[in-house]
């Protein structure tokens, strides 16, 4: 849960800093970006609750230390617990903007439809990685929420983009997960295409995202250290054949350095600009 929200952090960095092109940073931004991490982090927290709650037949195999495996925590507990978490997280999202409290509510709304059934979107494999993909998109709107009262089209561009991405790559997720997902019959990615196959897809696919944003935004001069966390991503995805849940801890920590370099680069270009 840490690395992931981490890498949402991240995402809610890029959001901000691609909103400050002009270079101008006001008084009340670093209280705003800290509701912005407050709120997503909450929201997350609270929907990963109600995640696991409808994850019991799942977490039977892979997960049986958790309490809501061993009935520790009464199921009403759980629910109302996380449906707590996640409305904090949208009242910090509205202390800061409409456009901020939106872009939470969707990421609620999404993952919600993610867990819960009869709709529960990680059940299929295609639209379980678009799930992910929209809750990245939605980081980073509440990133650019905090500079900005409403989107521009070149943000919608980029949130679309973003969700695209993510919705390719995200599958690196499911792969600790793919013997036990398989016995309780939830058809994901992984389960759909094998492990092996993911894997080598990724390879390809997760460093190539790298230079490809990198191209987007112009920041020719830092491809060779997008080119470093690239040969990193490649490196654990071929050496960790018997340790998925480190995978996909380490990678969910490199996409968060890498969406905050993204950020500062771009941040500084505009700067230099002016």
């Amino acid at each position: 849960m840490v690395p992931c929200t981490f890498a949402y952090w991240g995402m809610i960095a890029f959001g901000m800093l691609f909103e400050l092109k002009d270079g101008s940073v006001s008084q009340e931004l670093p209280f705003l970006l800290g509701a912005a991490i407050v709120a997503v982090s909450f929201a997350n927290w609270g929907q990963w609750l109600i995640n696991d709650l409808y994850d019991k037949d799942t977490d039977k195999h892979s997960n049986q230390n958790r309490a809501t495996t061993q009935n520790e925590i009464p199921d009403r507990i759980t629910l109302l617990t996380g449906v707590a978490l996640s409305v904090f997280g949208g009242l910090f999202a509205f202390v800061i903007n409409a456009y901020a409290l939106f872009s939470v509510l969707g990421f609620i709304v999404v993952f919600a439809a993610y867990s819960i059934r009869p709709i529960r979107l990680k059940s299929n494999a295609y639209t379980a990685m678009l799930s992910i993909g929209l809750l990245g998109g939605c980081c980073f709107l509440l990133g650019s929420a905090t500079v900005v009262d409403q989107p521009s089209p070149f943000t919608g561009l980029i949130f679309t983009l973003i969700t695209l991405v993510m919705t390719i790559n995200v599958s690196y997720k499911d792969i600790k997960d793919a013997e036990h997902d398989e016995k309780s019959d939830s058809e994901n990615f992984v389960v759909k295409f094998g492990r092996d196959r993911v894997r080598r897809l990724l390879i390809v696919g997760l460093p190539a995202s790298y230079f490809i944003f990198g191209m987007v935004f112009q920041l020719y001069s830092w491809l060779p250290i997008f080119a470093v966390l690239a040969l990193v991503v490649v490196y654990l995805l071929y050496d960790r054949t018997d340790k998925y849940h480190r995978l996909v801890y380490e990678l969910d920590a490199i996409n968060g350095i890498y969406l905050l370099m993204l950020g500062i680069g771009y941040y500084g270009i505009q700067v230099s600009i002016l």
